[in-house]
């Protein structure tokens, strides 16, 4: 059996097993295609019999017929894999075939009533299928379909079957098996594919091909039909008929060449549609690789009158044009400058009309509010209000170049147009920072008012009265304890001490004034009369020596006091089988050991307990000043509110001050890039439209335009957030971001938030250094002006292919000189890559894709890539395709590997191809194969068209293209 090994896969030309493989007819596909058999295959059962042991054998024989394609009236959905194109689809490529897979490898053969013949060369290799997928064009030409009410199974009548599907004897070219692992090694093929499917039965299908030429941007219908004559009948519910019982059991369904509608019954179908010319392989091709035109990324800014201040006649500059970048550009691009001198004039008077607003409004003159002058851009962010020399340079650059003035307010305009969108997204973020703001607002009120209270009454009382009539809040007030290792409240510190809690209580200190009852009982020597009198009273209870007041002794509760010797008797009286004498209790413990022996009366060791108890220490006075002291500073407004405060609201932990509100500054997480494309794809790439089609190239980053649109959408919408109230002091950066990088890959595996920070274009504006100017203030190349390199691809590739694999891979240096500078380098070792940063697109077909390297050393080259990058274009592996190359013109030689096998190498003028058609030109003998190398194991050496069908499936596998373009190719040496 052929085995055909591609990478891991292999492909056999077809499966059978079980009773199926001692059939007695064989497929006559190289003949007539008919056998002696009638409707179905048969083999020979035959069994010996012997009676008893001994005597004669007799042999019992008989020919049974298996099961075939009529017996079939249908295919469960579930056997099918899948399906390609998928149902519904439109975009498969017009030069790649549909194909439907099975998941039982043998199920295309399993009903063929015939074996493949044993001899004759290549036909033993070759069996025909029981099923055939017919691709038609849904256009109603083709075919007409029906549900067939009173069949089996549906049907279409298809017009002119015979010349649309070619010949049916060779449709064993179009069923193939599949295997994910490699068949020719270690062994006999046949027992390690036996292995790989008792290990993984998902390792090995079946797959169907249908063998029609596509057209671009059509429908097509593809439909899963019997082959055989017997499966047709059966299946449109002819089976009983007389004239089943006659058909030849091999005799195919429909007759090569022959004209007329043929009924079919469909056992399973889906519709499709293609896209345009192309599979990959071929747009990537049609790319050319080119230097730029010197004009792109550059176009002139007219400075002749740009205001009625600001103009030739009366600033006497006579420069006409200077050039505006856009924010990509060629490392040769043209930079329309200045005549010497002209800047200068310009920036003057750009000075003084940007400070006009500042002379105004502090030179007084009468002017009345509002003033109306040219901003000033970073004002708020670099702390400036006026240009007076001082000011950095990025803000210089800003406000004085008028190619720079314009990039700020490209960024004006895209804050103008997108103001709701913005602002929607902005208050968002700040739901509860607004109601945090209003209780920041009523604390702050309540703080002067209760100031103003704390200051006029408690600041005025002496200590003894403070801590009386801060009574109230003794209970909720921590002061450190005297060992200062913890806190306690005040009230806590008062119980312990001698003063009573009561002296604190508003009942005290209503009864103890010198009017009330009890300050008329209180002896002179105790109290003073006059404002002192309260502090008198709460000194003296304080005090703990003899002549001072002290509180009146509780009454003593109720408790029945008893003595063991007395009162055994009464407690009996209560308590029922009390042990009135001493008891032995061998587990006693005294304090001077252990006496298991002793007896003892446990009412006289209890009175013997208490009457060891001794009186509790007197309590010292408390620091009355110390106390009175700390009570102040607890209740001060500033320390309580501000405390209030944190309870309320917290910011990362910490508790904002009260004097101002909570400021805020919203992140916006768009590529600002593409608010600015929206307006004019121009001032992303000026004179874009001098980049040819289907080009390659590269070109490199703008730091100046992006640094000043970044500058100018922070102004205007500091501006826009103060306009609507929003809580921000206007030096925010909001936005940060200028290209896409959500599909960077990251792949140093840096953590989300750290990457996010590192893959911003600016940095936050109010640390933009003081000595900077603009241009360097790139985020990844801080205080740099190097540019990042972008490769540029313009054509239907990406347009039909998005998800394409880009990436830079270093190369080997060349040797100086170099023998053959035009023959392609060598990649480096070790293998090097970069991966895109940003990519961007520009609509119709201009995509991009920016790199963390300079033009120069992807050129040059740098340490690890000594010759420079290759820029990759991959198609993205994905699921097996089969089909033929687009060359778009007529062959000029025979193709010299498999993998470059086109259409045009066996046009017959038909849609379905003959795979025994004559390659013209035919292949190169051998196979990619130099003359003067020797190449035994090579597996094109064994491939051949028209074979069998695993040869066909090996010639038709589409490989997964790539093509790599030196940078050297796209930019001026």
């Amino acid at each position: 059996m052929t085995i055909d090994v591609l990478a891991n896969y292999s492909f056999l030309p077809w499966f059978k097993e079980g009773l199926s493989l001692s059939m007695l007819s064989v497929d006559n596909s190289d003949t007539d295609g008919l056998s002696s058999v009638m409707e179905r295959g048969s083999l020979n059962v035959s069994i010996d019999l012997q009676k008893d042991g001994s005597g004669p054998v007799t042999n019992f024989g008989h020919t049974v017929q298996l099961l075939g394609p009529g017996d079939v009236l249908g295919i469960n959905p579930k056997a099918i894999i899948r399906v390609e194109p998928p149902r519904g689809s439109n975009d498969l490529e017009p030069n790649y075939l549909p194909f439907i897979e099975f998941y039982d490898e043998d199920f295309p053969w399993r009903f063929t009533p015939a074996l493949a013949k044993t001899t004759g060369g290549m036909d033993g290799n070759r069996l025909r299928p029981w099923i055939f997928l017919a691709i038609l064009k849904d256009d109603g030409t083709e075919f007409s379909y029906s549900a067939n009410p009173d069949g089996p199974l549906p049907y279409v009548d298809i017009n002119d079957a015979g010349e649309l599907f070619g010949d049916p004897l060779k449709i064993w070219a179009w069923a193939h098996v599949h295997v994910n692992d490699k068949l020719d090694e270690d062994g006999d093929p046949a027992l390690r594919l036996e292995g790989i499917r008792a290990d993984n039965p998902d390792n090995v299908i079946a797959r169907l091909l249908g063998p029609r030429r596509l057209e671009p941007t059509t429908k097509y219908r593809a439909f899963v039909i019997p082959s055989f004559e017997t499966g047709r009948v059966a299946g449109l519910g002819e089976k009983d008929s007389a004239v089943f019982a006659a058909i030849d059991a091999t005799q195919p369904s429909w007759e090569n060449g022959a004209a007329g509608s043929v009924r079919f019954p469909v056992y399973y179908e889906w519709f499709f549609s293609t896209d345009e010319r192309g599979d990959f392989e071929y747009l990537v091709n049609k790319l050319v690789p080119r230097v730029l035109d010197e004009h792109v990324g550059s176009r002139k800014l007219d400075v002749r009158h740009p205001s009625d201040v600001i103009n030739q006649t009366e600033t006497g500059y006579t420069t006409n044009f200077i050039g505006m970048g856009g924010a990509l550009r060629t490392p040769q691009t043209i930079n329309y400058d200045w005549i010497t001198g002209d800047d200068t004039l310009v920036a003057n008077a750009l000075t003084s009309e940007v400070n006009r607003a500042k002379t105004l409004m502090t030179s007084g003159g009468g002017t009345q509010d509002p003033v109306i002058a040219a901003p000033l851009y970073g004002r708020w962010h670099a702390m400036v209000d006026q240009l007076n020399g001082a000011e950095p340079p990025w803000v210089k650059d800003a406000n004085t170049n008028p190619a720079h003035r314009a990039t700020c307010g490209l960024g004006s305009e895209v804050i103008r147009r997108n103001q709701e969108k913005f602002m929607e997204f902005a208050w968002g973020k700040v739901e509860g920072i607004v109601e945090a703001n209003q209780r920041i607002r009523e604390l702050h009120l309540a703080r002067l008012a209760a100031a103003r209270l704390h200051a006029r009454h408690a600041l005025k009382f002496d200590n003894d009265r403070f801590i009386a009539v801060s009574g109230a809040v003794h209970d909720r007030t921590l002061i450190p304890t005297v060992d200062l290792m913890d806190q306690e409240t005040v009230s806590l510190r008062v119980a312990n001490s001698n003063l009573p809690r009561a002296a604190a209580q508003p009942t005290l200190r209503k009864a103890a004034r010198p009017a009330a009852g009890v300050g008329r009982h209180l002896s002179e020597e105790a109290v003073v009369s006059g404002p002192g009198f309260q502090q008198s009273l709460i000194s003296n209870l304080n005090n703990v020596s003899e002549v001072a007041i002290t509180a009146a002794e509780p009454k003593a509760d109720s408790i029945y006091y008893f003595d063991a010797e007395n009162n055994l008797a009464p407690v009996s009286d209560y308590v029922s089988d009390i042990e009135a004498t001493a008891v032995y209790n061998p587990s006693y413990t005294s304090d001077t050991g252990t006496y298991p022996d002793v007896h003892y009366n446990a009412f006289a060791e209890l009175d013997t307990w208490f009457g060891d108890l001794t009186e509790a220490p007197a309590a010292d006075g408390i620091d009355i000043a110390d106390i009175a002291g700390k009570l102040t500073t607890k209740l001060n407004p500033d320390t309580a509110m501000t405390g209030r405060l944190g309870s309320l609201i917290s910011i990362n932990g910490l508790a904002p001050t009260i004097e101002a509100p909570i400021l805020a500054a919203p992140q916006f997480p768009y590529a600002m890039y593409e608010h600015l494309r929206d307006m004019s794809q121009d001032y992303i790439i000026p004179n874009v439209d001098l980049v040819a089609n289907e080009s390659i190239t590269l070109l490199e980053t703008n730091p100046e335009f992006i640094d000043a649109y970044m500058l100018g959408l922070n102004h205007e919408m500091s501006r826009e957030l103060l306009w609507r109230e929003y809580p921000t002091d206007q030096r925010g950066t909001y936005f940060k971001q200028f290209w896409n990088v959500r599909d960077y890959g990251n792949p140093d595996y840096i953590a989300a938030n750290e990457l996010t920070n590192l893959l911003y274009d600016i940095k936050q504006i109010d640390l933009w250094p003081d000595s900077s100017a603009l241009g360097s203030l790139d985020h990844r190349n801080a205080g740099s002006t190097s540019s990042q390199v972008v490769l540029l691809i313009r054509g239907s590739l990406l347009r039909k292919f998005p998800n394409a694999i880009i990436y830079a891979q270093a190369a080997a240096a060349r040797p100086d000189p170099d023998p053959n500078p035009r023959e392609p380098r060598a990649y480096a070792d070790p293998v090097k890559y970069k991966t895109p940063i940003f990519k961007g697109r520009i609509a119709p077909d201009i995509t991009f894709f920016g790199f963390d390297m300079s033009a120069d050393t992807a050129r040059d080259g740098e340490v690890g890539a000594p010759g420079g990058y290759y820029f990759v274009i991959q198609e993205r592996p994905g699921e097996v395709r089969f089909g033929l190359d687009i060359l778009g013109q007529a062959p000029g030689s025979g193709v010299e590997k498999w993998d470059d096998l086109a259409w045009e190498y066996l046009d017959n003028g038909t849609d379905f191809f003959d795979p025994e058609t004559a390659l013209d030109p035919p292949p190169a003998i051998p196979l990619w194969k130099d003359p003067d190398e020797t190449i035994p194991n090579s597996p094109e050496m064994d491939v051949n068209w028209g074979a069998n069908s695993a040869d066909m499936a090996y010639i038709m596998y589409q490989l997964p293209a790539r093509v790599a373009v030196h940078a050297a190719k796209m930019l001026p040496a």
